[in-house]
């Protein structure tokens, strides 16, 4: 496995993007998780089945809309459809270059971490996903949560 090497200043564009949605779906009180990939290898093991973009499992529907948004990089989507994505059940899941590989997903990370048995199922998520690179937890009550190798990393 080899992790994309990508220029600072670009990781910064993506980081403060996500950060910019994170904070407007806070205050919607809406929830939502982010995870930003390591490496692109790790979709599969993380992300069920017909639920990425270009997977051949995905439903007819799911595929239509992709078609507006393949390749894109959250960079030239606009925040509110970056809101809008985010609002879905499920995650929004990229690669560290910002490209958006699935969104509406449900995540099955093989590597777990370890989670209390009171923690909700979008913390599970996040804590499993941040193995495979940094998860970003939005809850409903307002609270962003980092998540990094199986640990929480920053409050908000």
């Amino acid at each position: 496995m080899r992790v994309q090497r990508v220029p600072p200043t670009h990781i910064g564009k993506v980081a403060s993007t996500i950060y910019r949605v994170a904070l407007d779906v806070a205050f919607r009180r809406t929830g939502a998780l982010f995870v930003i990939l390591r490496s692109e290898n790790h979709l599969r093991e993380i992300v069920l089945k017909g639920d990425a973009i270009y997977d051949s499992n995905r439903h007819k529907v799911d595929t239509a809309f992709d078609e507006a948004l393949p390749g894109k990089s959250i960079l030239s989507l606009s925040r509110t459809i970056l809101v809008e994505l985010s609002s879905l059940d499920g995650a929004v899941v990229l690669n560290n270059r910002g490209k958006l590989l699935a969104y509406g997903a449900v995540l099955n990370p093989k590597k777990k971490g370890k989670t209390a048995a009171t923690e909700g199922s979008r913390t599970k998520a996040a804590i499993g996903a941040s193995n495979y690179g940094i998860s970003v937890k939005i809850s409903s009550d307002g609270d962003i949560t980092v998540f990094h190798k199986g640990k929480e990393f920053l409050r908000i």
